[in-house]
């Protein structure tokens, strides 16, 4: 039977999810904590643990939209990529690449495989709205629209977060397939906690999650 294991970072993200458990079919839960080592060391442990065979990884929760991409606040978003954000070297807003060749990092994460292309086309069949793109994931969340722009026009990304490229890494290492699915609670830009949506963006991407899950239990 086809196990899925659903992560999140934090017990808002996912409480919703677990409420609708008995309608899910066969899945576990996981909220690996905030942030990349809280993330790393929870998805580990629990992958080289787990008496069953995990057929994928769903990683979702809620996450900031960079501006002029076309991602609006509650936007329901699919990621192609991710990729570590902030990770070189810091100048005021600006990230530079190790160059000199002797730090070799793997910082991008391919995620459009099986489990992207079928969730992608159960979204345009049953007409669910959703942007696609570079997803980032940073260690500090951009507190002003000028560091913001500075990595979406780096990376030609549509939002951040600050767990995803942990996921993807931990699921290459385990080679298990990931699938990275968020909701805009904010857009990046000047940090003003009032315009949020934090609670609203949880129970739309719970909700979107919960109707993806079905359709793949009905695909055993």
């Amino acid at each position: 039977m086809t196990m899925y294991l659903l992560t999140t970072a934090t017990n808002q993200e996912m409480c919703q999810l677990k409420k609708r458990r008995a309608l899910l079919g066969n899945v576990d839960f996981l909220v690996s904590g905030v942030g990349l080592v809280e993330t790393t060391l929870s998805l580990t442990r629990y992958l080289s643990q787990s008496v069953e065979s995990i057929d994928g990884v769903i990683n979702f929760g809620v996450a900031g939209a960079f501006c002029d991409t076309g991602v609006e606040m509650l936007d329901i978003c699919l990621a192609q990529r991710e990729i570590f954000g902030d990770f070189g070297i810091c100048f005021d807003a600006d990230i530079m690449d190790f160059g000199n060749g002797t730090v070799i990092v793997e910082k991008e994460f391919n995620l459009q495989n099986s489990l992207y292309d079928l969730c992608a086309g159960f979204f345009n069949h049953k007409h669910i709205e959703f942007k696609t793109g570079n997803f980032l994931t940073v260690n500090s969340v951009s507190g002003t629209q000028r560091r913001g722009n500075f990595l979406r026009d780096k990376y030609q990304g549509i939002c951040e977060n600050m767990e995803g490229a942990a996921v993807a890494r931990v699921c290459q290492s385990f080679d298990v397939p990931c699938l990275e699915l968020r909701c805009v609670s904010n857009m990046v830009e000047d940090r003003d906690t009032d315009k949020w949506k934090l609670s609203v963006a949880c129970e739309k991407i719970s909700a979107t999650v919960s109707v993806l899950i079905k359709e793949l239990a009905s695909l055993r």
